[in-house]
């Protein structure tokens, strides 16, 4: 009886500490001391890998520098005509995913001259990572989730190696994350209640988006969809709220003004251009250059070799042909 006694009072005292640890790590998880120590564990991981990492070792590095280079060779206009001897870049000249080249080109043309310049890249896609993680947390504030939640995906996101990995490699995939993440964040405030220097904002990003990676075609589309269908009946009053917008004459609507004024004029000159030229949005290398300038690039080498070659393609691993 002594015995069954004192393994019930032993196992309640094991619970009671199991119950008061988990307290004490809940309390701690969902502090603001824990997500400082997140964003700090992230930017010391982040930082450290860009500045020791080997060049070109980060898949794809090689093409985005060089395409901020050809960028560069031409600034400070956005529109290259020739692209010269940068084979790594299959097709840069109608190439309609192109900004975030085009604005690192800015950086690049001021410090060309520095042989270390790949790693202020890094440490710029290192300050938009940040900025994920930042946008990470206002999301789930909007969303109104506990805190326990919010810094544990903010730490679970950080603690991704593949997402650490992009922040510290230069790569547009990063700006596209920032971007997606910026974008989703507006359209949960636009859809609690509409505002115009929201919505003006929200255009911003839908075309900066459209210019940068592929993937961010259909989340745009998707977003305007969920707003067409949530306001569609509420248009007037969206454009009264547009009007008394711009009579405040405030040097942010100037801005943003011009800022969709320039991406709309780069959105129509690659989309709209290449669609009435090339018939796709996208067009391929052959349809720009010649077949033998698109043989100087080994990955259109590659797909030419597997398109005809498709029950012979598995044996080709090592090399190119």
């Amino acid at each position: 009886m002594n015995k069954i006694t004192l393994g019930t009072t032993a196992t309640k005292r094991v619970n009671e500490r199991a119950k008061l640890l988990s307290n004490v790590l809940l309390r701690f998880i969902s502090s603001s001391v824990f997500l400082k120590i997140t964003f700090g564990l992230f930017l010391v991981q982040a930082i450290l890998l860009a500045i020791f990492i080997k060049l070109n070792l980060p898949p794809d590095e090689n093409y985005h520098l060089s395409y901020i280079k050809l960028f560069s060779d031409n600034f400070p206009s956005p529109f290259i005509t020739n692209q010269g001897n940068y084979d790594s870049i299959l097709e840069g000249t109608r190439n309609p995913f192109f900004l975030y080249h085009y604005v690192a080109s800015f950086f690049y043309f001021a410090i060309k001259g520095w042989g270390q310049a790949y790693v202020l890249f890094r440490l710029m896609n290192v300050a938009l990572g940040f900025g994920c993680l930042l946008i990470v947390k206002q999301i789930a504030d909007t969303l109104k989730l506990n805190k326990f939640i919010r810094n544990l995906s903010v730490f679970m996101l950080c603690n991704t190696v593949m997402f650490v990995f992009i922040s510290a490699s230069i790569t547009y995939d990063i700006l596209f994350i920032f971007i997606s993440l910026l974008s989703f964040n507006i359209l949960l405030n636009l859809y609690k209640e509409i505002n115009a220097k929201n919505l003006l904002l929200l255009l911003v990003l839908l075309l900066a988006g459209c210019l940068t990676k592929i993937n961010f075609l259909p989340f745009a589309a998707i977003i305007v969809m969920i707003l067409a269908v949530k306001y569609i009946s509420k248009s007037r009053l969206i454009w009264k709220k547009f009007i008394s917008t711009f009579n405040d004459t405030q040097v942010f609507n100037y801005l943003i003004c011009l800022l969709i004024s320039l991406l709309s004029a780069l959105f129509i000159s690659r989309y709209a251009y290449n669609i009435v030229r090339y018939k796709n949005y996208a067009p391929s290398c052959q349809q720009v250059r010649s077949i033998e300038e698109c043989r100087t690039n080994p990955l259109f080498v590659r797909s030419e070799y597997i398109a005809s070659n498709p029950l012979g393609a598995h044996r080709q691993t090592s090399r190119y042909p």
